[in-house]
């Protein structure tokens, strides 16, 4: 399957914050591009709103961030942003806290859920004569990860939620 083409989004979201010179550094977490812009008056929010391929567009005041919420992608477009503005805008670090703080660290977790979710639900589907102690063992373990996942998922939001807010 080929790749879109992100080039002509990432020019047109680049103009409406207010061009290359006012981007000071660009993260991303798992749906949002995040500009730290110079000045956020010069964003045309309804302009980049508007455009096909993103979903909406807000200044975040409390992180002192313009968030362009472009969706699964995002990592194609931040890429495509980053080709066009260059490596000077770019946080690995404040990136990877982002990802992390918004549920990207929380992906293994949610699938040991599904695969526990579908070996019990591939012996039910079809029936498989299997001893009981069996059974109730592959379907104590989709109980445990069906009750304490989302227990820890939240703990570990709350954990990188904090540490990434404390660091900006």
């Amino acid at each position: 399957m080929a790749q879109k083409d992100y080039s002509k989004l990432a020019d047109d979201i680049i103009e409406n914050v207010g061009g290359k010179e006012n981007v000071n550094t660009v993260i991303h977490c798992i749906t949002r591009l995040r500009f730290y812009l110079n000045d956020e008056k010069k964003a045309n929010t309804e302009k980049i709103s508007s455009l096909d391929g993103v979903a909406g567009a807000v200044y975040n005041e409390a992180l002192g961030q313009y968030q362009v919420v472009i969706g699964p992608a995002v990592t194609d477009v931040y890429d495509e942003v980053i080709t066009k503005l260059g490596d000077e805008v770019v946080d690995e670090e404040a990136t990877n806290a982002a990802v992390a703080a918004t549920g990207g660290a929380n992906l293994k977790s949610l699938s040991r859920l599904g695969m526990a979710f579908s070996s019990v639900s591939i012996i039910n589907w079809h029936d498989y004569r299997i001893n009981d102690s069996s059974h109730w063992a592959i379907s104590g373990i989709w109980y445990f990860e069906g009750f304490f996942d989302p227990i820890y998922v939240q703990f570990r939001m709350d954990k990188h939620r904090l540490n990434y807010l404390h660091n900006y």
